[in-house]
């Protein structure tokens, strides 16, 4: 595959194994507003903005203010904590694009903290991270690209953006990417049918 100058990643999905957290934390979340979900509610879940997937699931407008907070407490509990794991194949490439010198950050929906939290937690080097942006610093989130043209403003960034890679696994990720103008790419960790065109199943890919 092509080297990239710069490679951005998504956090919770892409680098970082979060799917039984995100269960509880929108089941929970959920649960604290009267409304049951299903299991299988949550890769749909995870993939839409949160008042799209509320509304989805049959709860009002006017409260979606409520489930925002809810799914905040909840995303900084122990309990979700503890459920993370980070990806195999996310620690092997973190390993080579260090040892390379290769610069890499990430912009994710969630805040800052929770990077750092999970980072921490699971004893892993926050500061090899060029950029991270997170929600609470651009307040816009994808699929608008802002998120990650404010990665690139803040690396001061003024190469070919062809030559800048965005890795995500939801289709708000892979559009971000091309409303940026950067290279999208998607990472399948599910049995989900894509019909991107830029596909890939491990991040070793990135640098096989």
């Amino acid at each position: 595959m092509k080297r990239y100058s710069l490679y951005l990643f998504d956090f919770d999905g892409t680098l970082m194994d979060s799917f039984d957290s995100l269960g509880y934390i929108f089941k929970e979340s959920f649960l604290a507003l009267n409304i049951h979900i299903k299991d299988e509610d949550v890769p749909y879940l995870s993939r839409v903005p949160l008042s799209v997937g509320y509304e989805k699931m049959g709860g009002r407008l006017e409260d979606v203010p409520k489930y925002i907070e809810a799914i905040k407490e909840k995303l900084h509990s122990p309990e979700a904590l503890h459920m993370t794991r980070v990806f195999s194949d996310a620690v092997k490439m973190f390993d080579y694009f260090k040892k390379n010198n290769i610069p890499f950050g990430v912009v994710t929906s969630n805040e800052i903290k929770h990077v750092k939290d999970v980072m921490k937690f699971l004893d892993l080097d926050y500061d090899m991270f060029t950029v991270v942006v997170g929600s609470d610093l651009c307040k816009v989130i994808k699929p608008n690209p802002d998120p990650i043209l404010m990665a690139l403003d803040i690396l001061s960034y003024e190469g070919n953006l062809n030559d800048v890679i965005y890795v995500g696994d939801s289709v708000n990720d892979y559009q971000s990417a091309v409303n940026a103008g950067v290279t999208p790419m998607l990472i399948v960790r599910d049995d989900l049918k894509h019909e991107n065109k830029n596909i890939i199943y491990s991040l070793e890919e990135l640098y096989a």
